[in-house]
């Protein structure tokens, strides 16, 4: 824990782990699968024929992207069985979205048993606020310029990075967290002098990754901060699904009360500038929806 309040010393150590991440020391490089999709993308070859080839190298992502694809914001009445049946639901580009982010997650190669880090939580979480972050889209009609499932599987990837740069450190600042009753943003910055949201952005900015992305992991906490305007609607999604699991203790972080969720949007703005209140009723119309899909999601999502 930084034991002095100085703004100096936090600055010293915020630029200490700032040159961590950008020298990926410890952390790391983007996996080859992503390159090779970035790289066809950027070429404009994108095509069933092009992404085949490293679906089958791995069959386990297959077996995962299957998982996902087959998840009830898909809104599928028979269960998809291969690929290319996924593939024509969802288009080749949202494979290569679920490519890039389910190998992302797994790069950074955290054991199921280490009692420092509870992956499994954190994997279904993850997905979970993907899946709602599709789901809320859909039902919202929002202009979204990346997969929303991506933009939620990746936006707490700043917890991974933080974990990897020093385990021992993560987990006493997660116990700060819970001893305090303390968002776990502000006993990271008490640890490390940043938190994950600047770290995921930090490593998100090296490995390239797209803007919307980068805004999503950045700003998830504060979306009226996104630098460009023109994404804040969506970095607001990714903070409305990550409350709502939050509340229904699906949660990589501390447990949200429902009347909490409901003052966080109206008395401090997240829906302002976007015209969420046009298309829903009420908040609780939307948590009671994802009530009814989240047990049978977390079975479906688990590893």
């Amino acid at each position: 824990m930084l034991k002095s309040n100085h703004s100096s010393d936090f600055e010293k150590h915020r630029q200490h782990y700032k040159k961590l991440i950008g020298n990926l020391e410890g952390l790391p490089s983007l996996p080859e699968i992503v390159l090779e999709i970035q790289m066809i993308i950027k070429e404009d070859k994108l095509s069933a024929g092009e992404i085949a080839p490293i679906i089958d190298r791995d069959p386990s992502l297959a077996v995962k992207l299957l998982k996902i694809v087959n998840s009830a914001y898909y809104g599928q009445s028979k269960k998809l069985d291969s690929l290319r049946q996924a593939i024509v639901i969802i288009g080749i580009r949202g494979i290569s979205n679920l490519i890039m982010g389910i190998s992302i997650v797994q790069a950074f190669n955290i054991s199921d048993d280490d009692d420092a880090f509870n992956w499994k939580r954190y994997w279904v979480h993850s997905n979970l606020v993907g899946n709602f972050c599709e789901m809320l889209n859909s039902k919202l009609k929002l202009w979204v310029p990346a997969s929303p499932f991506t933009l939620g599987l990746l936006h707490d990837i700043g917890k991974l990075v933080l974990f990897k740069l020093d385990p021992e450190k993560y987990k006493k600042s997660q116990e700060f967290s819970k001893l305090n009753k303390c968002d776990s943003v502000f006993s990271e910055i008490e640890y490390f002098g940043i938190n994950h949201m600047e770290a995921g952005r930090w490593i998100a900015e090296k490995w390239d990754l797209p803007e919307a992305t980068r805004y999503a992991i950045g700003y998830h906490h504060n979306p009226k901060e996104t630098p460009d305007v023109e994404f804040q609607e969506t970095v607001k999604l990714v903070k409305l699904c990550d409350l709502i699991l939050n509340y229904h203790d699906v949660r990589f972080g501390n447990r949200m009360e429902k009347g909490e969720i409901n003052d966080s949007f109206i008395e401090h703005e997240l829906f302002n500038n976007i015209d969420f209140a046009g298309k829903i009723d009420s908040m609780d119309e939307i948590i009671d929806d994802i009530a009814e899909t989240i047990d049978t999601l977390k079975d479906v999502v688990a590893i």
